[in-house]
C-alpha cells in the first residue's frame, strides 16, 4: 500500500503469511531455488515462495471466483491446479497453537530424524515438552524396524518417559547401536510415541539414520551449488564423507576457472586453491576455503567451480557425487536489487488477483478483456462475454474503489443498483401483465429473482 494506506494500482490481495516475509527468507529461498532448478530467475523465486506459502482461501474467494467466471473475467482462484500438481497443500493443516493446548501440554520428539555412527555405541532421543507443564505427563516409546534389523544393527528398545507436574526439561531415550563387520549402506528404523494421559505434537515419529563406518566411504560436496556474496571476502564450500568412514584418506582439489560470459576468472574473481584435505578414521566433513576479490563494482553474477580430482587411501575410498560444485558470486548490489523484484513479483505469482481498481482507464479494460494473463479461455467464456459485455462496460462507469476513500465508489454503487432494480420491476410488471399473473406472483418470480 501507499503512504496514505491504499493499494497502489496492481497490488494483490493475498495471505498475510507473504506480506508478512522477510528479505532473508527470500534469500533462502534464492538459494534453494538454485540447487532444485539450477537458475536464478525472479520468476522462479517467487514461485518458490508461492509454493511455500499458498494462500488460504474462505468461501467468498470460491463465491468471486465463479461470479467471474460466469461473466468471463479474469479469475481470483487461478493457480490452485498448479499448485495441486505441485503437491501443496491448499487447506494445510493448522498446527497446534499454543491457545489451543490443554494444559498439560505437548510432548514430541525434539527432531523429526537422528543419524550415528556405527561404532558410536549408541544414540540419544530426545523428547521435549512445550505449551503447558500441569501435571503429570506419561508418553510411551517403541523402536520397529524399517531397513535396519533388531538384534542385527540395534537393540530394540522400549519403555516410557515420564514428565512430573511443572517439568519441561528434555528427557534422552537410549538406544544401543550394533556395531558389526560386515559393510552394508546406511540402515534406518524409527522411534515412535504413544500416550494416554497428554497430547502428542506433530513429530511423534523419529526416523534413525545408522551410518555404517566399515566402508571407506565416498567423497563428495554437500551441494552442487554455493552462493557467496562479493563482499564476504571468502567462502567454505562443505565435503562429506558418506557411506562409511573408515580408514584414512587423503582428497586432492582445485579451483576451475567458469564457463561463458559470466565466467569468474583467477585472480581477478577469486583466489586460486590446490592442495589435499585428510579424512582420518571416523571423519566425515571438511571445508574447503576460497578467497574472493571484492573490487565494490556493480558486476552480473559470476562462477567458478571447485573440483575433487582424485582419493588416496589403503582402506579405498572413492568420489561420490557431485564431486564438482559450483560457487556464484553475487554482487551486493544484485543482491539487493533481486530481492526487491522479487518482493514485487511475489504477489504477480500467488493466486489471488486484484478484486478492485485504481482508475477508470483499468477498469474499462478489464470489462472489454475476457478472463485475466495467462488464462486458458473457453468458448462458453466467449460467450457469456457476449451477454454480458453491456453491463460490464455499464458498471465500469462507477468510480474506483480508490477515489475518496471508497465513498464515490459505494454511492454510485448503490445508484446503479436501484436503476437496476427498477429495471427488472418494469420488465416483470410489463411482462406479468402480458401474462396475466397478479403482482404479488410477478414480485416473487422475477424481481426476487432478479
Amino acid at each position: 500500500s501507499t503512504d496514505a494506506g491504499r493499494p497502489r494500482r496492481g497490488t494483490k490481495i493475498i495471505d498475510a503469511t507473504l506480506v508478512d516475509c522477510t528479505r532473508e527468507e527470500i534469500k533462502d529461498i534464492v538459494k534453494n531455488t538454485k540447487d532444485r532448478r539450477g537458475t536464478l530467475t525472479e520468476s522462479a523465486i517467487s514461485q518458490e515462495f508461492v509454493r511455500k506459502h499458498p494462500p488460504k482461501l474462505n468461501r467468498g474467494h470460491y463465491r468471486m471466483n465463479a461470479i467471474r467466471q460466469v461473466a468471463a473475467k479474469a479469475q481470483i482462484i487461478k493457480g490452485l491446479k498448479v499448485l495441486a500438481e505441485n503437491g501443496t497443500k491448499i487447506h494445510p493443516t493448522p498446527e497446534i497453537r499454543k491457545e489451543n493446548a490443554p494444559e498439560s501440554g505437548i510432548v514430541e520428539f525434539n527432531s523429526p530424524s537422528y543419524s550415528v555412527l556405527e561404532c558410536e555405541g549408541e544414540v540419544l532421543v530426545s523428547v521435549k515438552r512445550h505449551h503447558g507443564s500441569k501435571g503429570r505427563a506419561v508418553v510411551y516409546f517403541s523402536t520397529q524396524d524399517l531397513t535396519a534389523q533388531e538384534s542385527v544393527h540395534y537393540v530394540s528398545t522400549s519403555g516410557e518417559v515420564v514428565f512430573e507436574d511443572g517439568d519441561t526439561q528434555e528427557k534422552s531415550i537410549r538406544i544401543p547401536i550394533i556395531d558389526n563387520d560386515v559393510r552394508n549402506a546406511d540402515m534406518v528404523f524409527t522411534v515412535k510415541l504413544a500416550s494416554d494421559t497428554c497430547m502428542l505434537g506433530e513429530v511423534k515419529f523419529a526416523i534413525v539414520t545408522i551410518i555404517d563406518d566399515d566402508l571407506p566411504g565416498e567423497i563428495q560436496f554437500a551441494s552442487p551449488v554455493v552462493q557467496v556474496q562479493e563482499s564476504q571476502g571468502k567462502v567454505r564450500v562443505k565435503v562429506i564423507r558418506d557411506n562409511g568412514s573408515t580408514g584414512s584418506l587423503i582428497v586432492h582439489y582445485r579451483t576451475q576457472d567458469g564457463v561463458g560470459s559470466n565466467a569468474a576468472v583467477a585472480p581477478e574473481d577469486y583466489e586460486v586453491v590446490q592442495g589435499h584435505m585428510h579424512f582420518n578414521t571416523g571423519e566425515t566433513t571438511k571445508y574447503i576455503e576460497v578467497g574472493i576479490v571484492d573490487d565494490s563494482q556493480y558486476e552480473k553474477t559470476e562462477h567458478f567451480f571447485i573440483c575433487l580430482t582424485g582419493v588416496e587411501g589403503k582402506a579405498g575410498g572413492k568420489l561420490g557425487q557431485p564431486h564438482k560444485c559450483r560457487v556464484d558470486i553475487v554482487s551486493d548490489d544484485r543482491m539487493v536489487e533481486l530481492v526487491e523484484n522479487v518482493l514485487s513479483k511475489v504477489q504477480k505469482e500467488s493466486t489471488m488477483i486484484q478484486a478492485f481498481s485504481n482508475s477508470w482507464v483499468q477498469q474499462f479494460k478489464d470489462a472489454m478483456t475476457i478472463g485475466g494473463d495467462g488464462e486458458e479461455v473457453s468458448n462458453m467464456a466467449y460467450v457469456m462475454h457476449f451477454f454480458t459485455f453491456f453491463w460490464k462496460v455499464l458498471f465500469a462507469c462507477i468510480p474506483p474503489t480508490t477515489m475518496k476513500n471508497g465513498w464515490a465508489c459505494f454511492a454510485v454503487s448503490l445508484m446503479f443498483i436501484g436503476l437496476v432494480t427498477a429495471m427488472v420491476a418494469e420488465i416483470a410488471g410489463l411482462l406479468g401483465c402480458v401474462m396475466g399473473l397478479e403482482d404479488s406472483v410477478t414480485a416473487i418470480t422475477f424481481v426476487a429473482l432478479g
